[in-house]
């Protein structure tokens, strides 16, 4: 039933891989109840008890001075999240990383559901701008993934993961906690590892301009599937998601709104001329 919300549409690609195009217009009465219902958990953990008004009020401070992109990106993980959620799939980590107000680092999303595990990797931009779209992003995010786990990123993110899943609220099981130390203590010693080994989620979110655009699904499919035979993994879901608007989860959050800087510039040279 929460699949509906979500108006998803999933394709195989073949036995390991699967497409999932999921469109948000609007965070109708039903959507609201839903986020709600998941808030504090995807927070901050499945075993957090605090009242959702203090999260939501957390999520506030973390968001209201954020730049657009990194709104973007923020907001674009909060609903993968919550889609992949209403898949039975167990988010090992908060969204809200333990520092307050700071961008975690390292994955962006780890989960498991029954003895498998999943590493997600989100892409997110504005329709405004020519470089951005799905097949563009899934590509950058399956980039981003394959050079954290080839070690060529600034830190460890097995180590990331492994302190957001080793959180009492989160409630990760032991033996997740034990394969996440154990890759760690891998790439300590430099040891790396390609796609291959791991089910992986790239994630691509294009926010558009508060004006619905209606996306050739067969059309997307076929363009994101140009790319698919170059990529490594084990199991494979490929999430493609528009939004309307960016300002459909800050209203909700009570966000004031920030213009782009790039926007502003332009509005500015539009009066100076």
């Amino acid at each position: 039933m929460t699949k509906n919300l979500f108006n998803s549409q999933i394709k195989h690609i073949n036995e390991n891989a699967e497409f999932h195009f999921i469109n948000i217009k609007s965070l109708n009465p039903k959507m609201v109840e839903y986020i709600n219902g998941n808030f504090v958990s995807i927070c901050k953990g499945e075993n957090n008890e605090r009242p959702l008004q203090i999260i939501k009020k957390r999520a506030y401070k973390f968001f209201e001075n954020k730049d657009e992109r990194t709104r973007n990106g923020a907001t674009a993980e909060f609903f993968l999240h919550l889609y992949l959620r209403s898949l039975d799939y167990k988010q090992e980590c908060m969204f809200l990383n333990m520092e307050e107000t700071s961008i975690k680092k390292g994955f962006d999303g780890y989960y498991s559901k029954e003895s498998e595990e999943w590493i997600l990797e989100s892409k997110s931009g504005n329709a405004r701008y020519k470089t951005v779209s799905h097949p563009s992003k899934i590509k950058e995010a399956y980039d981003s993934l394959k050079k954290q786990l080839s070690g060529s990123s600034d830190n460890d993110p097995w180590q990331n993961a492994y302190q957001h899943a080793n959180s009492r609220d989160v409630g990760t099981k032991d033996s997740i906690l034990a394969i996440l130390q154990d890759f760690s203590d891998d790439y300590i010693v430099e040891k790396y590892y390609s796609p291959e080994k791991f089910n992986i989620i790239p994630a691509a979110t294009v926010f558009l301009n508060g004006v619905w655009e209606d996306i050739e699904i067969e059309k997307l499919y076929a363009q994101v599937l140009k790319a698919v035979p170059s990529f490594k993994y084990k199991k494979l879901i490929i999430i493609c998601c528009t939004k309307k608007s960016l300002d459909l989860f800050m209203d909700f959050l009570g966000v004031p709104k920030r213009e782009d800087k790039n926007e502003q510039q332009r509005k500015n040279a539009t009066n100076v001329n």
